[in-house]
């Protein structure tokens, strides 16, 4: 790859880079597959209202927003290893300092810097994903990892008594299991790439502005739907008039739902194209979320948030995919974590209203009608990467399908 060379691309797919590419984001971003504990744990164990520990979780959110927004500027340019190495000290720090914190502030400026270190590395880590050939399938690989490290810390946890600090203690231990595997991470672009103002591109007939425009809202509108269902799911499902503990059961089952998702992905590869199993996805994901449109019971209930877990890590899987296949560089992973982190906090904002007054038909409504905007803008994408392959194909035979 012009101006990539060896360290970003062919290096992805050594079996020493390929290992650390997967338990690097594994492991360092425990925060995120663990917020609802440690937002618990900050209520119980640091006297935190729950109106203050749900500032904290938003300032988590907050923090990838800022790293996506800064990531522009050192991505292309920095060594990639040691940017790595840098973050990873500093989530390790921000983590343990955690367990001597008491006060709001302190704790609200610790899970910053470990929000901002840990969407940091994510960024790196998947824009040199984007540089493999088989891009694809580790993208699924890793979100099966992240899903499988996730739930299991998450159930044992739920059988454990360990207060708020020795939670940041294992928090802060993830960031050590890391650490040894930088080492292994490509350094990035080339010396000379670093400070040209435009990386090369590759010549692609899917790589033009509408078809980025067509992908990152397609993506964006996926992730506000998900948001609002998320962030209500608990209480949706005490709207339908289930119990606690149904509903807790079928979130529980929801995150072992979500470990296939990835591992779909990675196993079906390119046999299918990327955008045919994406919207297809997307659409089932309509279907199985209209399904608390009605009134349900507890089987249908968990039918729901099973299929809707596993159909994100496996539309999650397929938008990172896309995004690397328009830009291998890995340049569009800073806006990538822009679309996650701030569609999330959007759409939990949005629809909070329609929570406050107890409207939840107005909310499932609303969350329903994004869900369906996304595969209409990637099938759009779609017509216009077959429009211009036709353009191109009598000048440049055999381009790959995006």
């Amino acid at each position: 790859m012009e101006g990539f060379g060896e360290p970003a691309g062919q290096g992805v797919e050594r079996p020493a880079a390929l290992l650390a590419l997967i338990v690097i984001p594994t492991f360092a971003p425990l925060t995120s597959g663990l917020l609802p504990a440690i937002v618990a744990s900050l209520v119980n164990g640091r006297t935190l209202t729950a109106e203050g520990a749900g500032h904290v979780s938003a300032l988590y959110s907050l923090a990838g927003v800022c790293a996506g927004l800064l990531a522009g500027l050192w991505l292309r340019r920095a060594d990639r290893r040691r940017m790595l190495a840098v973050l990873v000290v500093l989530g390790f720090c921000a983590d343990l300092c955690a367990v001597w914190l008491r006060d709001y502030a302190t704790i609200a400026a610790g899970r910053f810097v470990t929000g901002f270190a840990a969407s940091s590395v994510l960024i790196a880590v998947n824009a040199t994903i984007a540089a493999s050939s088989r891009r694809e399938r580790i993208f699924g690989i890793v979100l099966t990892s992240q899903s499988l490290a996730a739930a299991a810390l998450f159930f044992t946890l739920s059988h454990l008594s360990l207060d708020t600090s020795q939670l940041f203690a294992i928090l802060a231990a993830g960031w050590l299991v890391t650490a040894p595997f930088v080492i292994w991470i490509p350094e990035g672009p080339s010396k000379e790439a670093r400070w040209e103002v435009r990386g090369p591109r590759i010549r692609r007939p899917s790589l033009t502005r509408a078809s980025v425009v067509l992908l990152a809202v397609g993506f964006l509108s996926f992730e506000v739907a998900t948001g609002a269902l998320w962030t209500y799911l608990f209480t949706i499902g005490q709207w339908h008039g289930l119990s606690v503990a149904t509903v807790g059961s079928a979130i529980a089952l929801g995150m072992l739902a979500a470990i296939p998702g990835g591992l779909i992905v990675a196993l079906i590869g390119r046999r299918f194209g990327h955008s045919g199993p994406l919207i297809l996805g997307l659409v089932a994901n309509v279907a199985f979320t209209a399904i608390l449109l009605w009134p349900i019971g507890g089987a249908a209930y968990a039918l729901s948030v099973s299929a809707t877990s596993l159909l994100y890590t496996f539309a999650l899987a397929l938008f990172l995919t896309l995004l690397g296949d328009e830009d291998p560089s890995g340049s569009l992973f800073p806006l990538a974590n822009v679309i996650i982190f701030g569609g999330m906090a959007l759409g939990a904002w949005l629809l909070s209203s329609s929570v406050d007054s107890g409207n939840y038909r107005t909310l499932l409504e609303a969350t329903v009608a994004a869900f369906a905007a996304a595969p209409a803008f990637i099938l759009l994408r779609q017509g216009l990467v077959r429009l211009r392959r036709s353009a191109l194909n009598s000048r440049k035979p055999g381009i790959d399908d995006a």
